[in-house]
């Protein structure tokens, strides 16, 4: 059955068809505009219905393949298993809230940090002074020869928790520290640095990092210094003159 409007010059009902073909006779106009604004508002309604439904219908099938998908894919078990940590019970159960899941993840990432840098030993050093070589930057006079002398440091791993740090001047003693490992970041007590790093298979590599030479802000001058951690067998007799 055809739905049917009032007209109400005629107080009769009429289909939406009927009143159309005769919208413009004074005599059905009011009828077929009051038709149009009701169809006009049911259509509006139906969309929006529609939008609702649909949007409800992607949620529900997400939410049925993640569901599939975390049944048969653990991702603190593969994060394991490349970084050649061993999976404790505590770091199998699935556990999908993604904070719990974050945190996880970086747990096993400091444990494969610790297992690989005991016993290696690196230099830390001003790599770039403005983007230019810190070697360069000296000989043109742009920043104070003492510069690398005073910011070199060599670092030993001792232990998972402690490291051996000594400057570069002869006169510098070697002396044990803390250090602590959050998320992709190496702290050594007393070096202000935050330390980035990143593991490739089973390696650390670390990445630079930038801090800034303020010394000529009087003048207006900031500078920006790019250091590097890298590899230095050196590093590895400060176990020695440690003990």
């Amino acid at each position: 059955m055809q739905r049917t409007f009032l007209n109400p010059k005629t107080n009769t009902w009429h289909t939406y068809e009927f009143l159309k073909k005769r919208r413009n006779d004074p005599k059905w106009h009011d009828g077929f505009i009051e038709a149009q604004k009701i169809v006009r508002r049911d259509m509006i309604i139906m969309g929006i219905l529609l939008f609702i439904i649909a949007n409800i219908g992607i949620w529900l099938y997400g939410g049925y393949v993640a569901s599939k998908y975390h049944k048969t894919h653990d991702p603190i078990s593969y994060a394991a298993s490349l970084f050649g940590v061993k999976q404790t019970e505590s770091m199998s159960k699935s556990s999908y809230d993604s904070a719990d899941a974050d945190n996880s993840l970086d747990t096993v990432k400091e444990k494969a940090f610790k297992n690989y840098i005991v016993g290696k030993g690196y230099r830390i050093e001003p790599a770039l002074y403005d983007d230019e070589s810190v070697s360069q930057a000296i000989s043109e006079e742009k920043v104070p020869a003492n510069l690398i002398e005073d910011g070199t440091k060599l670092v030993y791993f001792a232990d998972k928790g402690h490291v051996i740090v000594k400057g570069m001047g002869d006169d510098q003693e070697p002396h044990r520290k803390g250090f602590d490992v959050i998320g992709s970041s190496l702290m050594i007590n007393t070096i202000s640095y935050t330390i980035p790093y990143e593991i490739k298979g089973d390696a650390v590599y670390f990445q630079t990092w930038k801090d800034y030479d303020f010394s000529g802000s009087g003048k207006g001058e900031t500078h920006e210094i790019t250091w590097q951690m890298v590899g230095d067998p050196n590093a590895q007799k400060l176990a020695n003159e440690n003990k």
